[in-house]
């Protein structure tokens, strides 16, 4: 029988396909571009891959103590931070490969954990603190959010 982590583990597995689904489709010349919707202009699809790899690593992983990969640049892709002032860009590829890398090895670790830890509080910022399971959940929202924001772009670039 499954456990509540693994469970946990596959659903956020799940929203991650389709999330890849739509980033795959965002041609390589339309990674930078920020639509314009009314007076706001929308994260990249660049920006949105960078931040949902920082949230997975910070929500699945540290939040649950487990390894946290070295993730270069990724901070400047935290809650809370202004696109435009970002300077420093990973290479495509790299940036895809530490997506990979901070998935898989948040899916094997969650998938390794007891339920007894669902429970435990941490703190996930200075301002928030939750369970552990609370902390998951809100990851397979965000991400599933994010999944929206990347529909909207391929609507603006791919089918105008």
């Amino acid at each position: 029988m499954k456990t509540e982590f693994q469970t946990i583990a596959e659903i956020f597995d799940y929203g991650r396909k389709l999330f890849r689904h739509h980033l795959d489709k965002v041609p390589e010349a339309h990674l930078h571009t920020r639509l314009k919707m009314g007076d706001y202009e929308v994260n990249s699809a660049y920006w949105i891959a960078c931040h949902c790899t920082w949230a997975e690593n910070d929500l699945l992983l540290q939040a649950t103590s487990g390894p946290l990969p070295f993730l270069p640049y990724f901070d400047q892709y935290s809650y809370g931070t202004d696109p435009a002032k970002i300077t420093e860009f990973m290479p495509w590829p790299e940036v895809l490969q530490m997506m990979d890398l901070v998935h898989n090895t948040a899916m094997s670790w969650l998938k390794s954990r007891p339920d007894s830890e669902l429970d435990e509080e941490v703190n996930i910022s200075e301002t928030w603190r939750t369970t552990r399971r609370v902390a998951l959940y809100h990851a397979i929202r965000h991400e599933s959010m994010h999944t929206g924001n990347l529909a909207w772009i391929l609507k603006g670039v791919v089918s105008p």
